[in-house]
């Protein structure tokens, strides 16, 4: 043994148990800076919580003399290699603790990049719900309102469909409008498609039965003239009449409504899955 590799034959180091016993090769060693003590490693991913068996250097030598190459190695340095018979590859300690640093950092740099994307994602969707809950909530106060006035204030004396003429069409309209009220308030409670999808319903039929109960108006101003027949002056009785390409306006507009509704479901159930995918991902 050279007068280099005495004192370090006598060094003790810190070492895993499998290294202690000769089941294991050193691939990983290090100095700590400061205090100079001595880690010997299998792998260099566990650290020193590992390295809980203390030995002389020289039992190690006598299993591995290439463990002689380190003797020179001064604290804060480090050498690693690929198996117990190939070169040694030396680093600085404070190097390899600034490319961890800088991998910790591009990671929650990541996490954060995520967690914004999931905040954004889940507060649209959320604005969406509450927006067209508000709304549907809105129409189906106007709906009641109105058909509670048709019952109050309807006095016709001949009966509609076999009912009082104010219950056959006021009651229809306090149904929908209570509906729709609930279906809002679902909507705007729990950002899903579902009740925005249950408020298009009636609004669906109400474009769709012209198409299978042909008539001179649309369903909105049968109902008003019906109740009403003195609501609207002949001239404007005309123009509200008036159908395009066979659409009436309030069918049209009922349309328009209902698109608007189930472009909307189909919004707050893409968003749902955006965030749903991106949630998984953060995890």
């Amino acid at each position: 043994m050279t007068t280099a590799t005495s004192p370090f034959a006598t060094t003790i180091v810190f070492t895993e148990p499998g290294i202690a016993d000769g089941t294991a090769a050193v691939r990983f060693a290090y100095r700590q800076p400061g205090t100079g003590l001595w880690y010997l490693l299998a792998e260099p991913g566990p650290g020193e919580a590992v390295a809980e068996t203390m030995v002389a250097m020289d039992a190690l030598l006598a299993r591995d003399p290439s463990l002689a190459q380190l003797a020179a190695m001064p604290p804060g340095r480090g050498a690693q290699r690929e198996s117990p018979g190939s070169s040694w590859s030396v680093f600085s300690i404070a190097a390899r603790g600034a490319e961890r640093a800088a991998e910790a950092t591009a990671e929650a740099e990541v996490e954060a990049e995520t967690g914004e994307r999931v905040a954004a994602l889940a507060r649209r969707r959320i604005d969406l719900a509450n927006t067209t809950g508000a709304c549907v909530a809105l129409a189906g106060i106007v709906a009641l309102v109105i058909g509670g006035f048709m019952v109050l204030t309807v006095k016709q004396p001949a009966p509609l469909y076999g009912f009082a003429a104010n219950l056959a069409l006021g009651v229809p309209v306090i149904a929908v409008g209570l509906w729709l009220l609930i279906c809002g308030i679902a909507g705007g409670a729990s950002p899903r498609a579902r009740p925005i999808l249950l408020a298009a319903l009636p609004i669906i039929a109400l474009a769709v039965l012209p198409l299978l109960r042909p008539s001179e108006a649309g369903p909105l101003i049968e109902v008003l003239t019906a109740a009403w027949p003195d609501l609207l002056a002949d001239g404007w009785r005309s123009a509200v009449r008036q159908r395009w390409h066979g659409v009436s306006i309030d069918q049209g507009l009922f349309a328009l409504v209902a698109l608007a509704l189930l472009w909307r479901a189909v919004a707050v159930a893409f968003l749902g899955r955006r965030l749903a995918k991106e949630q998984a991902r953060a995890a």
